[in-house]
């Protein structure tokens, strides 16, 4: 799998080229800022966009839609809980995912992980056979997803962090945000020095997401 990371914005947004190396499809993933810049770079890749992957709606994460739609005429994927945001608006294929679903680009499958708790509809994009996930807004390096917006909910953030460490260890992490010491992580290492995932339990981790102290 093709997999190139641009980070764009003021908040430190990363977008997402993904592509197969055999068929040349691909994907853009959260476009917001700088997409003339993205498409030049698929351009140079030789990856045809033929999708718009969405890790959740915020506005940081897919105010760059449009300008993807009028220059490749993608479809976008985003779960059902934020399709809402898209449905509606005639210059849009609105494909509403579910956990477990697949997207397959060319002959690169990526599994649907369900990892809600930033908001309703927070997906992860897992590639099995090359062990690399995009966790938008739920898992950063070092640090984890605000649960204090509308529609957040830190319990559920906690389930979806632990769905994340059932993952093989070796697996690499590609945030939403270059908010870490480094850009890219495993979830090995996450689980062994991301604070969040060293709370002992749920109602810790909640304390320490909402108000950033442990009893």
């Amino acid at each position: 799998m093709i997999l190139k990371a641009v980070e764009v914005g003021p908040e430190l947004n990363f977008c997402y080229l993904l592509g197969c190396n055999k068929t040349g499809i691909g994907a853009i993933v959260d476009p917001s800022e700088e997409v003339p810049a993205i498409l030049e770079l698929a351009e140079r890749e030789g990856i045809s966009v033929q999708h718009i992957l969405l890790t959740h709606a915020h506005g940081d994460h897919c105010s760059g839609v449009p300008e993807v739609v009028q220059a490749t005429g993608a479809p976008i994927a985003v779960h059902a809980a934020e399709a809402d945001n898209f449905q509606g608006h005639g210059d849009y294929n609105v494909v509403a995912l579910q956990d477990g679903d697949t997207v397959a680009l060319g002959e690169v499958h990526l599994e649907v992980i369900h990892t809600p708790g930033h908001s309703p509809g927070g997906v992860s994009f897992y590639h099995a056979p090359s062990k690399q996930v995009l966790t938008g807004d739920c898992l950063f390096v070092g640090y984890c997803g605000r649960a204090d917006l509308v529609g957040s909910d830190p319990e559920a953030l906690w389930r979806s962090l632990q769905r994340l460490a059932d993952l093989p260890d070796e697996t690499v992490t590609y945030p939403g945000h270059n908010y870490g010491v480094t850009p890219t992580s495993t979830i090995g290492e996450q689980k062994a020095t991301n604070p969040y995932y060293l709370c002992a339990s749920m109602e810790e981790f909640v304390e320490l997401r909402l108000y950033g102290t442990v009893e």
